[in-house]
């Protein structure tokens, strides 16, 4: 029930329970969950595909870094000194760990 209950509070189902048009069949199309979907529905029209993309995909996978054993701890370090401080990791953290440049 609560699925449901997210799915019409994004717009995605119309009152009587079916995907509503467009928003709920545009969303339907993508293999991303429903917030993500609309998320990227959306950022077309601010003009931030994007840097949505961006944040999408790393908020998608498990992990976002490939890091050689051999290097580890110097970039967990590093990543930690940058995350830290902003308090809490979101869609704009993430998004400027994306667009950090590589020291």
């Amino acid at each position: 029930m609560k699925s449901l209950e997210h799915l019409y509070t994004l717009g995605a189902l119309n009152d009587e329970g079916k995907l509503s048009d467009p928003l709920g069949f545009r969303m339907s199309r993508f293999p991303l969950e429903p917030l993500y979907a609309k998320a990227m529905l959306v950022s077309s029209e601010f003009g931030c595909s994007k840097e949505m993309l961006a944040a999408v995909a790393m908020l998608s996978v498990e992990s976002l870094f490939y890091t050689p054993r051999d290097k580890i701890k110097e970039v967990i370090l590093s990543c930690a000194e940058r995350v830290l401080s902003l308090h809490s990791c979101n869609y704009l953290c993430v998004l400027l760990i994306f667009l950090c440049p590589p020291q």
